[in-house]
């Protein structure tokens, strides 16, 4: 085994030992690996909703989905692909990360940052840390990425959720929150290593000013209120099958409002468990979308999210293409 491959092994053992959860990226890149099976792209493809309804058993596929601190499957990966990189799902590992781009990824479009001197994501940095009056986050893991751009790691402070989203942070700047991943120091491209700065080799708390400016530029969800209740979709039609739908109901609705990360893959399990029983005639597709809607608000996701809401019409579509069969007067 070549030293990088082992420093590399040692690195993703090391960061599942501290709760942070790894996964594989394809050798000398940024891009999750992904089988022939759920590779959209691949002849052997098998048309599915994500890792709640993959082909196989539970292995690399899915991107952060797929992420884990489960030593043994991190061994296996590796074993398989002894070449491949690493990335650390942000979210389940409790974890904020800002990725500052060099100018190599290309010129600040926004003429209110154009003022002189201001060429990359590190520039803009700068100038909102003055804004801010506070210092360079030296006290924190900071890693240098093989185009001259840099990765900040924070600590998310509990109960809180941070939106991935880029550019409105500050341009050049990517947020690595919920639904994201981040590729992990000892990680290579052509270009050169992803490598640590310094002698910090631990995420500090995420300081004020990174909390009010994510808050500041929507990066933090508004408050939920979780005293609401849920609403559940009205039975129709439903005979002596009432009781089992209802069950049904409560099972998956309650799923969606007390998951914590994974929350997307678990609405699009709903989704489609709820959407079997739209096809067979017992649940309106409207009712149920709210309904979703609303467990997913109490799990912390804005109902004006745009991937939330096209995740549950989805999963709705397909689970009301291979409707639920229920002999009537089944018990729940």
């Amino acid at each position: 085994m070549m030293p990088e491959q082992q420093k590399r092994r040692r690195a993703a053992h090391a960061f599942a030992d501290r709760g942070w959860h790894v996964q594989p990226l394809v050798p000398g890149s940024s891009r999750p690996m992904s089988c022939e099976l759920c590779w959209s792209e691949s002849p052997k493809h098998v048309p599915h909703r994500g890792i709640a309804d993959c082909p196989h058993p539970p292995d690399y596929c899915h991107s952060f989905y797929s992420a884990t601190t489960d030593h043994a499957r991190i061994e296996s990966w590796l074993d398989r692909f002894p070449n491949a990189n690493i990335g650390i799902a942000t979210e389940p590992s409790n974890l904020i990360v800002a990725d500052f781009d060099s100018a190599a990824h290309g010129p600040i479009a926004d003429p209110k940052w154009r003022g002189e001197g201001v060429t990359d994501g590190l520039d803009v940095l700068t100038v909102i840390l003055e804004q801010y009056g506070a210092p360079w986050p030296d006290d924190t893991l900071l890693v240098w990425t093989p185009r001259g751009g840099m990765h900040a790691y924070w600590k998310r402070p509990p109960g809180v959720t941070v939106r991935s989203v880029g550019g409105r942070f500050g341009p050049l700047i990517d947020i690595k929150g919920a639904g994201a991943f981040i590729v992990a120091p000892t990680s290579s491209k052509t270009e050169g290593d992803y490598r640590r700065i310094g002698d910090v080799t631990e995420p500090a708390d995420a300081p004020e000013w990174m909390m009010d400016r994510l808050d500041k530029t929507g990066h933090i969800p508004a408050p939920i209120d979780t005293s609401r209740p849920i609403r559940h979709a009205p039975i129709r039609n439903a005979d002596g099958r009432r009781q089992y739908v209802a069950k049904a109901i409560e099972l998956e609705l309650d799923a969606v409002a007390t998951c914590g990360a994974n929350r997307n893959d678990q609405l699009a399990k709903s989704a489609y468990a709820l959407g079997q029983l739209v096809g067979a005639g017992l649940l309106d597709r409207d009712d149920i979308h709210q309904a979703l809607t609303d467990a997913a608000e109490h799990a912390g996701i804005s109902p004006h999210e745009n991937k939330a809401q096209s995740t549950i019409r989805r999963g709705i579509a397909a689970g009301s293409h291979k409707p639920r069969t229920i002999p009537t007067g089944v018990a729940a």
